[in-house]
């Protein structure tokens, strides 16, 4: 008998573990980090601004940086940024695939970037290090310049 209070417990916290936990970890920003070309340290760079061609919006105007984050269209396979900055001008096409994964019918669907790959570029080198675009925070692309 002292027991049943435990049981029912231990009853009424299992139905909760029946709901699936909506953690979504799908997003559409590409993690970059800047690099040194001589060497693998962190570099801080001053962009004038950086684009993303066929939108109209500006990122990181002015800003001094080491690491960025920059959204891929989702309506394409590709997507071109420019960047502008110490009297340069850079170019870097990525391209990924799109899948959408439904969690659970409580959750919805959800899109997720995934085999992130670099396919063209004028920076002297670039490496995908992570092809999961997520929200982990993880790196996904280093650039040396």
């Amino acid at each position: 008998m002292r027991f049943l209070p435990l049981g029912i417990l231990l009853i009424l916290f299992a139905s909760c573990l029946d709901e699936p936990d909506c953690i979504i970890t799908a997003t559409n920003l590409v993690q970059v980090s800047l690099l040194r070309l001589d060497e693998d340290s962190a570099r801080t760079v001053k962009f004038d601004r950086i684009l993303a061609l066929g939108t109209d919006t500006v990122f990181y105007e002015n800003d001094s940086i080491s690491s960025l984050s920059l959204p891929v269209n989702p309506g394409t396979a590709k997507t071109t940024f420019r960047f502008y900055y110490e009297s340069q001008v850079d170019s870097l096409v990525v391209s990924y695939t799109r899948a959408t994964k439904i969690i659970s019918p409580t959750c919805g669907a959800f899109n997720y970037f995934q085999d992130l790959g670099v396919v063209s570029t004028s920076f002297a080198e670039v490496s995908v290090v992570n092809s999961q675009l997520s929200t982990s925070g993880a790196k996904n692309l280093t650039i040396k310049l």
